[in-house]
């Protein structure tokens, strides 16, 4: 069995399904409600796992009730959370998203700017057959992949969005697989 680790954002989805994504001012009816874990690494480290590996997850969460929730849903699917850290000082990245009856979507996230802030230990990559890690963490993300890079283990830089160029050009650059959206490669 192979062991993966996925770096970056773990956050709280709220995902709210709508017969029209809305557009202008007004009110919406959601037909149903589903809370969730969500963000590239934490979604990432859940396929994984249900695909048959052993996953690890490195990310940040608030030390508050969205972070629970968020913990025991990655803990249900199988991803061990051991390296997750809990902050005292920010919480929870949380998401709302509508899904309308097409599938399409609207996400509307709130990250706390200081969610990354500090330093942070790198994870032990012992054992670990392959390395993971979004955009949204750059400086743990670059660290890590380095890493792995020197471990001769395979590092995949899931680039998802693209919203600062420069902090994004070392995780690229230390990645030995670099997976793209339609969004990151336009940006």
């Amino acid at each position: 069995m192979s062991t993966v680790l996925s770096a970056g954002l773990a956050v709280h989805d709220l995902v709210l399904r709508v017969p029209a994504i809305p557009s202008g001012e007004g009110k919406a009816f959601a037909s149903s409600v589903a809370e969730t874990a969500g963000g590239p690494a934490a979604v990432a480290a859940i396929a994984a796992a249900r695909l048959g590996s052993e996953v690890r997850l490195v990310a940040v969460v608030g030390q508050d009730p969205r972070g629970d929730a968020l913990l025991a849903d990655l803990i249900a699917e199988g991803v061990d959370v051991g390296s997750v850290l809990r902050s005292t000082t920010t919480g929870t990245p949380v998401s709302a998203i509508l899904v309308d009856d097409d599938g399409g979507r609207r996400i509307i996230n709130h990250t706390e700017p200081t969610l990354h802030a500090g330093e942070w230990d790198l994870p032990d990559l012992e054992g670990v057959d392959a390395v993971l890690v979004d955009s949204r963490w750059p400086a743990m993300g670059t660290r890590i992949l380095e890493a792995a890079r020197g471990a001769g283990i395979p590092g995949i830089l899931d680039l998802d969005a693209a919203p600062d160029h420069d902090a994004l050009r070392p995780l690229a650059a230390a990645a030995s697989h670099v997976i793209a959206s339609a969004a990151a490669l336009a940006a």
